[in-house]
């Protein structure tokens, strides 16, 4: 299954920011909803753009009166200046922990994946994943790849190429925890082989 937005895996911040408005176009509602129901990395960025709006628009709308009521230091923090500096305070917070939480994954993983059935191989959370998939062609090409969770969402689809170790792919998609599985496809369409890792917490 392919993705509804173009070429790019993740959605772009206007269509966030204008889902999170509620100024999206309704036919472009669902596909982004399904979107955000299996990645991680753009239901963040909606929860951020989300709270950084409601910051925004809470300063903003604070009446004139109030404000000019409000004197000594206590009259700064009701200045629709101060609230905005507050606001982008905690946006630079939000983004500094997302950072943070970015450097916790591994850079790379490389696995080496057999259609044989038994247990999983598993990896620790990673921002790319280099694939082999040691019993697949060894020459012709280019293969469809497409990565699934354990209930068949598709995360990521791709091209690959043949070598002499096998199919090889980069999947460059921090995947969550989980189980997950890869469809190797021939230039038909048909289903070769799968294989299945996991994701530990």
């Amino acid at each position: 299954m392919e993705h509804s937005f173009g070429l790019s895996p993740h959605l772009t911040e206007d269509q966030i920011e204008l889902y999170s408005l509620g100024r999206l176009a309704s036919s472009a509602i669902p596909p982004l909803e399904e979107h955000l129901m299996i990645c991680e990395a753009c239901r963040q960025n909606l929860e951020e753009i989300h709270d950084v709006s409601v910051a925004m628009r809470e300063a903003l709308s604070e009446p004139e009166r109030e404000r000019s009521a409000q004197s000594g230091w206590m009259g700064w923090f009701k200045r629709p200046a101060f609230g905005m500096g507050l606001a982008f305070a905690g946006l630079v917070l939000v983004i500094g922990l997302f950072s943070t939480n970015r450097t916790a994954y591994a850079p790379t993983a490389s696995l080496q994946l057999t259609a044989i059935r038994g247990e999983m191989p598993a990896i620790v959370p990673t921002r790319q994943l280099d694939l082999t998939l040691a019993d697949g062609p060894r020459e012709g090409g280019p293969f469809r790849i497409s990565v699934v969770t354990a209930i068949g969402a598709s995360v990521w689809s791709g091209l690959a190429e043949s070598s002499p170790a096998g199919v090889k792919v980069t999947v460059q998609q921090r995947l969550p925890p989980g189980d997950y599985f890869v469809r190797l496809y021939s230039a038909d369409g048909s289903m070769l082989h799968e294989y299945g890792f996991r994701v530990r917490q």
